[in-house]
């Protein structure tokens, strides 16, 4: 996947939402920070886009 494809899908509001939610349940069990961004941004990431009749 490209560097452009994968810059979006961290820049769209939907990955941004679901880091909030990540957030708040990372501080409900004390996840320590560096392990936090480790598990928010992976190294690989895998898009799906399915069509819809």
């Amino acid at each position: 996947m490209s560097k452009a494809i994968v810059s979006s899908l961290y820049d769209s509001e939907v990955f941004k939402m679901a880091c909030r939610q990540f957030d708040q349940a990372a501080d409900a069990i004390n996840l320590p920070d560096a392990l936090r961004d480790r598990t928010k941004y992976p190294r690989r990431c895998l898009a799906v886009a399915l069509p819809v009749k």
